[in-house]
């Protein structure tokens, strides 16, 4: 099988990411790989990126290959029609894309570190290290930052962030846990993280968008009829169609525990309480960060079932196996049902919310979101 990798966006981060990943094919007995070449026609399968797919001209080029897509972004699905397949970096992704493909691998964009151990300071106090962009280092504010600032009251720790400063900017203060807790800020390098991140004793992964006036939002969401039994302690959550789970595969390399807001990726890989922790408000990040920086042991142990879970299903070896497996037998291509897409605003166009103020309504939103007016 003759594997084409092409993009005009030759050093764009992903494509640099999924490059160095998808050379590994060759490992695999009968495949060849080779990137940024335009003669399709001497390919079996020819992936574009996403940020700009060819599809009809790969099509017309060679009928018989097999044509996908890496890491699609939501102003190139148009571009992307027609296309075989989708490479997608996690459920997320898979989602927003299905009404464009019906063949979709799921396959998590991080990098393969070079030396994959864990070397956590000896001594106090614990360090609590993210990486990834800068959107979701923000978005420790304000659950994140709050659960650190109280727990550093009780317990030295250190919180390191780790992403590409000098090209987006400082973090403004005001999203950063305050002076009880000692912030370093350090720039992305290519050894960031055998020198950096393999110090972590914690791994943290918010990824969750803050959401403005949450309860109110909540209130003014539910739904019209009793019979889908809304209730005021429903969960409300924003995240990015593109959340993926990388910046969690990147810690288990390491043997990090994680702990990481709820989303469908993170539920994916993390196993609450066996190799990491799920969590939501500043109370189960408070609550998953205390009982990890109290004990060592947990630690260790939690963070070496995470890699015990990377090395069976998430190394890149795997993910390579798999992947060609897919491609081998690849199902044709078939459209999404037209009828489907009325289906979002069947809600929009009806009857608006019930007025949680009215009868029994009313006592349960005072007991589960207080502060949210029911007079």
């Amino acid at each position: 099988m003759r594997i084409l990798l092409t993009t005009e966006r030759t050093q764009a981060v992903s494509t640099l990411i999924n490059l160095e990943n998808l050379r590994r094919l060759d490992e695999i007995d009968g495949v060849t790989f080779t990137a940024f070449r335009q003669d399709y026609e001497n390919f079996d399968v020819v992936l574009f990126m996403g940020y700009d797919p060819r599809i009809r001209e790969a099509q017309a080029a060679n009928p018989a290959a097999k044509i996908g897509v890496i890491d699609i972004r939501p102003g190139t699905l148009e571009a992307a029609r027609g296309a075989d397949f989708l490479v997608s970096n996690g459920p997320e992704m898979s989602a927003m894309a299905a009404r464009y493909f019906s063949n979709i691998f799921e396959y998590p964009i991080f990098p393969e570190a070079r030396q994959q151990t864990w070397a956590p300071a000896a001594e106090k106090p614990v360090i609590v290290t993210y990486h990834g962009n800068r959107a979701h280092a923000t978005s420790m504010f304000p659950h994140v930052t709050r659960a650190l600032e109280e727990l550093a009251q009780d317990v030295p720790l250190e919180l390191h962030v780790i992403y590409n400063v000098r090209a987006l900017s400082p973090i403004p203060k005001k999203f950063l846990p305050g002076r009880s807790v000692r912030v370093r800020t350090i720039d992305w390098h290519d050894r960031v993280y055998e020198r950096e991140l393999a110090q972590a004793d914690i791994g943290i992964v918010p990824n969750l968008t803050p959401m403005h006036r949450r309860r109110e939002a909540l209130r003014s969401t539910a739904p019209y009829d009793d019979a889908f039994g809304a209730h005021p302690s429903e969960y409300l959550v924003r995240y990015k169609a593109t959340s993926n789970a990388g910046r969690i595969l990147t810690f288990a390399q390491h043997g990090i525990p994680v702990i990481a807001d709820m989303f469908p990726s993170a539920a994916q890989i993390i196993r609450n309480g066996e190799n990491g922790y799920l969590v939501h408000d500043a109370f189960s990040w408070y609550q998953a960060l205390r009982t990890l920086c109290e004990d060592p042991q947990r630690r260790r142990e939690m963070g070496q079932a995470l890699r015990a879970t990377y090395l069976e299903h998430y190394s890149i070896a795997a993910l390579n196996h798999r992947f060609v497996a897919f491609c081998r037998t690849l199902p044709p291509a078939r459209e999404a049902p037209a009828a489907l897409s009325d289906a979002e605003a069947l809600f929009d166009s009806t009857d608006p919310p019930a007025d949680p103020r009215a009868g029994r309504t009313a006592a349960l939103w005072r007991l589960f979101l207080p502060g949210v007016s029911t007079s």
